[in-house]
Formats: C-alpha cells, sequence, structure tokens
C-alpha cells in the first residue's frame, strides 16, 4: 500500500510541476480538497467562470504531459543536468542551490521529508542530509513521470544493493 501511495504522490507531483500557481491552486482546492467552484471563486476573489476555465486549462495541461513523458532531453537540458550532477557530485552546495527553480522541491521516499525551496534545501543538505556527501548520481528514469532519479551510493558501493 505504501508503495502504492508513494506512485500516486509522484506522480501527482510531477504534474503539478507543469502548472502554473494559480492552476495548482485551483486543480487541488477542486479535484483534492472537493471544495466548489464558487467556494474555490471566494477564496481566490474571482469568478465561477474563471475558476472552471482555470480548473480546464489545468487538465488540459496535464493530459498533454501525460503523453510527453518519454521524450528526450534537448543538449539544453542535457548540459544543465551534466552541472547538477557535478555540484551534487562536489557537494558545491551554492552551485547545487543556483541551478534549482525557486520552486524547488526536495523528496526522498519513504522517509516523511518534503523541502520546498532553495533556503530549506541548503539548510537540510547543510545539516541533516549531510550524509549524502560522497554520494554518487546514477542515471535513472521514472516511469510515466518523465522525471530522473538519484540514486545514492556510498563510496565503494553499488546503487541496488
Amino acid at each position: 500500500m505504501i508503495a502504492g501511495r508513494e506512485s500516486v504522490r509522484l506522480a501527482f507531483v510531477a504534474a503539478l510541476q507543469h502548472l502554473p500557481p494559480r492552476q495548482r491552486s485551483v486543480l487541488i482546492l477542486r479535484e483534492v480538497l472537493a471544495w466548489s467552484a464558487q467556494e474555490v471563486a471566494d477564496l481566490l476573489d474571482t469568478t465561477v467562470a474563471s475558476v472552471n476555465s482555470t480548473l480546464q486549462r489545468a487538465r488540459a495541461t496535464l493530459a498533454d504531459t501525460a503523453t510527453d513523458v518519454y521524450r528526450p532531453l534537448d543538449d539544453e537540458q542535457k548540459a544543465l543536468l551534466a552541472r547538477y550532477v557535478k555540484a551534487f557530485e562536489a557537494y558545491d552546495l551554492s552551485a547545487l542551490t543556483t541551478l534549482l527553480h525557486e520552486d524547488a522541491t526536495l523528496s526522498m521516499p519513504p522517509l516523511p521529508l518534503w523541502l520546498r525551496g532553495h533556503d530549506d534545501i541548503l539548510a537540510w543538505m547543510s545539516g541533516t542530509g549531510c550524509g549524502c556527501r560522497g554520494s554518487r548520481l546514477v542515471p535513472a528514469a521514472c516511469r510515466r513521470s518523465g522525471s530522473t532519479a538519484r540514486a545514492s551510493t556510498a563510496p565503494g558501493t553499488t546503487p541496488g544493493r
């Protein structure tokens, strides 16, 4: 059951990465929390028609991204990934957090860890997360989400063992 919940959570997080903040808000309030369109409109100081339109755009975006999850990285994305891997493996936290989006999140299933933003990620990796120092990043693809994954390996070990 934990694996099932985590799969849903990862898929939801990956999908939300493709939505602008207002669409995220409307989607969560309407689809997850089951608020009425009127309740959402009141909260966001907008109209029911606007809420419904925003929800339609969010659903359309998610539908479009669901068919595009296996798209290979372009040269710019490969270069960004290479810089990220280099910064992580050198444990250069300044360079690493510079590469992250302002709304970056860090999660480490099955741990109940959820960090958001440069400051939180930097603070955790400088403190409790310092056990990642010396780890290597091993390429892995996440099924369905289109995300990349990190396999942590302590020096002298093999991922998955």
